[in-house]
Formats: structure tokens, C-alpha cells, sequence
């Protein structure tokens, strides 16, 4: 911009100068013109002269960096030397001379142990569009049992879904569906994908035997969380003020007192007569939801929504019991205030 500045001062005094040449429609014009083209022939310049800039910058980076591997980077990364986004533009760089899937996946397992989610899903995203079709539901199961071992099992089932909305019947993506849909505790989808698998087997081979294994796995655990619950049953419900509060507390509390057992919390709106609570919400994972002892559950409705008991708050509670029982149903009535 200072450059369009000398020019513009260049061109009045040009225009001062040549005054008796042009009349004064003329010189406005002449004089405008000439303005206009000053300011984009400097913007113009500008630009490339930053462009330049920034390609120097580039290679001077690539070749401060191109005796470090991939680990290297992440290191060099992880301590802020480099920012994300050199990290990207320097494995695009190396990946210009070798672009291919395994790269990409390499460099997408390594984001991962970085704990870098979102660029791995990125690199990732660049591995699996390589190759045939063939070629790239292979590489996504490569990225579905990357996710499976490390336990990101929602993740990994997005990918097989991928592989599967092609190829209904891919054995190897149903086979992985099962397994993250165990992890997932959504027990019908592991016997749904693994009984395709056995029809596809010689019956009592040692491959079906394995499958079928599975399937009565999933089918005990499917009928162990049917009754892996306990209800609570509002007798008044139907009398209770919800429009006054904003949040619903299930709580199973020791009855010597202390944090809460198991802890369920509800916006009013989802609130219904029965409310049911599972392992799931246990307080601490590895309590055995059903050897505590010396309890009751309460239901508290609380008007700011915190979880802490607030004046004005309304909540019931049970009798003490010395053990919870699967699919029962305990009652009790909302008709206390705390003070």
C-alpha cells in the first residue's frame, strides 16, 4: 500500500504538471483512472510478493524437517516447535513424492496415540478414498479395527456401517460390527451380524463353532441386561408442579449417607411416572450395582438445575432397603421440600 501511495502522489503532480494538456473533465478522469489502476496494480503485487513469502517459508520449513519421521513431527508438535498446521502442509509435502493409503493410515494411527482425534479422522479420511472399491472398504476395516483397539467403538462402527451400506453382505465388516456392537452393549446387532455369518459356514465346522460361541454370548448377556434394572414409580405424579422446576435427580443413596450410590439426572421435560436406573448409573463404575446394601432411592426436583439440594426444592423418598432386586419396581411420592 505505501507503494500506491508514492504513485498516487506521483500521479497528482503529473496531472499538476501536464494541467494546460487536458481540461478538467479530462484530468479528473485521467487522474481517477490512474488511481484506480495504481491501488490494484500494488494490491496485485502484494500478493505475490506474500505468496512468495509464504513458499519460502514453506520450503525453508520442509527442509528444517525432512530428517524427522512421522513420530518426530507429532514429538515436535506435542511441544508446540510446530504448529498444526505446518505439520499438515509438511506430510502433504512428503506425501506429493508417495501418496498412498498406508501412508495416510501411518500417519492417522500416530494422531491417534497423540490423542489428536479430529486430524486423524482426517488423515484417515485420505486413506480410505484410494483404490477400487475393493481397495477402499478394505482400508476403512483397517480404520475400524484401529478404533476397536483403542476402544473408540462408536467410531469404528461409522466405518464398517460405510463398508456394509455397498456391501450388505461383506463377511469381514460383519464380522467386526458384532464385536464393536458387543463393546457397544447393543447385543442384537452382534447376534443379527454374526448369525449371517454361521449360514454361511459348514455347519458344526470349527469357524461356525467359533461364531456360534459369540452369539450364545451375546444372547445371555441380551437376557442378563433385560432384568439389569430397578424402576422407581411416582405415586403422585400426576399432582406435582413440574412447570416449577427445571431438572429431575434420581438418586440410590447409602443410608448412613455419604455420595450418592447411582445418580440419574433428567431435564423436567423427560421426567415420567417411572423412572429407570441401571449399572450405567453408578457413581463409581466399579461398584457392584447389586451387593450394595442399607439404601433407599429418592427423586428430587430442583428449580436452578444444579445437582446440589436447593431451597425449594421438592423430592420424595423411599424406605430403607438392604439390597436392590433386579426389575423391581420401587414407589414413592414427591411431596417433601427441602428448607
Amino acid at each position: 500500500m505505501v507503494i500506491a501511495l508514492f504513485t498516487v502522489v506521483a500521479l497528482a503532480w503529473a496531472t499538476w504538471l501536464f494541467a494546460s494538456v487536458y481540461s478538467s473533465k479530462q484530468r479528473l478522469l485521467v487522474f481517477t483512472s490512474s488511481c484506480l489502476l495504481a491501488v490494484v496494480s500494488s494490491y496485485a503485487l502484494y500478493v505475490q510478493l506474500g505468496a512468495t513469502k509464504e513458499l519460502q517459508k514453506l520450503s525453508r520449513l520442509h527442509e528444517s524437517l525432512k530428517a524427522d519421521d512421522l513420530r518426530a513431527l507429532l514429538e515436535k508438535t506435542s511441544n508446540k516447535e510446530i504448529s498444526i498446521e505446518e505439520l499438515f502442509s509438511e506430510v502433504r509435502l512428503r506425501n506429493l513424492e508417495d501418496d498412498t493409503s498406508e501412508n495416510w493410515m501411518t500417519f492417522g494411527r500416530l494422531l491417534l496415540q497423540s490423542e489428536q482425534q479430529e486430524l486423524a479422522e482426517q488423515a484417515f479420511g485420505r486413506a480410505v478414498n484410494f483404490g477400487d472399491i475393493m481397495q477402499q472398504n478394505k482400508s476403512k476395516l483397517e480404520v475400524a479395527q484401529t478404533y476397536i483397539e483403542r476402544k473408540n467403538y462408536k467410531e469404528a462402527l461409522s466405518y464398517i456401517e460405510l463398508v456394509l451400506l455397498k456391501n450388505p453382505k461383506h463377511e469381514g465388516a460383519l464380522l467386526l460390527r458384532g464385536m464393536a456392537a458387543m463393546r457397544l452393549d447393543d447385543y442384537q446387532m452382534a447376534i443379527d451380524s454374526w448369525n449371517y455369518l454361521v449360514s454361511l459356514r459348514e455347519p458344526s465346522s470349527d469357524s461356525a463353532n467359533l461364531i456360534q460361541q459369540q452369539i450364545d454370548l451375546a444372547k445371555k448377556k441380551q437376557a442378563e441386561a433385560a432384568l439389569n434394572y430397578i424402576s422407581i414409580e411416582i405415586d403422585n405424579f400426576a399432582n406435582v408442579p413440574l412447570h416449577s422446576f427445571t431438572k429431575a435427580f434420581a438418586l440410590i443413596r447409602p443410608a448412613a449417607g455419604g455420595a450418592p450410590i447411582a445418580v440419574k439426572a433428567l431435564d423436567i421435560n423427560e421426567l415420567t411416572p417411572v423412572i429407570t436406573m441401571t449399572p450405567s448409573n453408578l457413581m463409581l463404575k466399579d461398584t457392584d450395582f447389586w451387593q450394595v446394601i442399607d439404601l433407599y432411592m429418592e427423586i428430587r426436583l430442583s428449580k436452578s438445575g444444579f445437582a446440589k439440594s436447593e431451597t425449594g426444592d421438592l423430592y420424595g423418598r423411599t424406605s430403607t432397603f438392604n439390597g436392590l432386586k433386579a426389575a423391581q419396581t420401587y414407589k414413592l411420592a414427591i411431596d417433601q421440600s427441602v428448607n
